[in-house]
């Protein structure tokens, strides 16, 4: 692995774990009942955003597969659009998504986060590709 490589890859999981955490503390306490967050058809969204984060951080972990990048694209999708919704209806209606420590809503923050991801996972293909090319 080159070091450009490398250092996308190590950003990617770092920006998936911090992804994955997050979502699972918003989870933790919408299941302690402390601060619950948004339901769709019954299901709290922050639940999917969290199984959206752990998919694409294990999909990085484990080895490459067939399906890899196809899981990727499903759970990034998944988490893209409850962020680009909750950003869009905190604009239009307000007080949708739970906020941080600072009153800013984490939808704000995970759809900054999830375009980061997105950018670093397509360089790591091309970064990927390129590798392949030379060796």
């Amino acid at each position: 692995m080159k070091y450009w490589q490398l250092s996308v890859k190590t950003l990617l999981l770092l920006c998936l774990a911090f992804g994955s955490w997050g979502a699972f503390l918003v989870s933790y306490a919408t299941f302690s009942g402390r601060d619950p967050c948004p339901e769709i058809f019954t299901v709290h969204v922050c639940y999917l955003v969290f199984s959206g984060y752990l998919s694409m951080l294990f999909t990085q972990v484990f080895p490459a597969g067939s399906n890899r990048n196809k899981i990727f694209t499903i759970a990034w999708i998944l988490v893209f659009g409850f962020a680009i919704f909750g950003v869009v209806a905190e604009l239009l209606v307000g007080d949708i998504c739970p906020k941080n420590n600072v009153g800013m809503p984490l939808c704000y923050i995970s759809l900054l986060l999830a375009l980061c991801v997105m950018t670093l996972f397509q360089l790591l293909i091309k970064l990927e590709r390129n590798n392949a090319n030379i060796s």
